[in-house]
């Protein structure tokens, strides 16, 4: 998820973002790549009532995942608070580790190796063991963009 090594969910969770107002574009970005299903786009309105909003779209794209405006509509006016848009979705490839891109699982495995090998915190007397470049740069390639 948000704090780990990818920025991504790889196996399902639900999540739920908070934002003071809309955006000033057509696009809102979906943290955490892998993004199943938006469950909710939920805001309060200028009298303090929590409304529904149905007229976006979810658009999976490359850069990351976003809820985009559907044709001819507008955002809803919110009121002023720090929490007045919530946006509720599902991330990740699966329920299972199966379901987990293979090259995820090779990668975590290859980690998990290095780790097992340098398990020390401390090297005395020996040069340091950084993770290797070829590894990092695979981690680096399966971050996620947008969020």
């Amino acid at each position: 998820g948000y704090g780990g090594l990818l920025g991504r969910a790889v196996i399902t969770q639900t999540w739920k973002q908070k934002l003071s107002d809309f955006p000033d574009g057509e696009r809102i970005p979906i943290a955490f790549g892998a993004v199943q299903e938006v469950t909710e786009v939920a805001y309060i309105d200028e009298s303090g009532v929590t409304r529904t909003f149905s007229e976006w779209h979810l658009v999976n794209e490359p850069i990351g995942p976003s809820i985009a405006l559907r044709d001819n509509s507008t955002w809803p006016i919110v009121d002023d608070r720090p929490d007045a848009v919530t946006i509720s979705w599902t991330a990740g490839y699966g329920d299972d580790v199966d379901d987990v891109p293979a090259q995820f699982r090779v990668a975590a495995l290859q980690l998990i190796g290095h780790w097992y090998l340098h398990r020390e915190p401390v090297s005395v007397g020996a040069s340091a063991f950084e993770v290797p470049w070829s590894l990092k740069q695979t981690i680096s390639a399966m971050r996620a963009f947008g969020g």
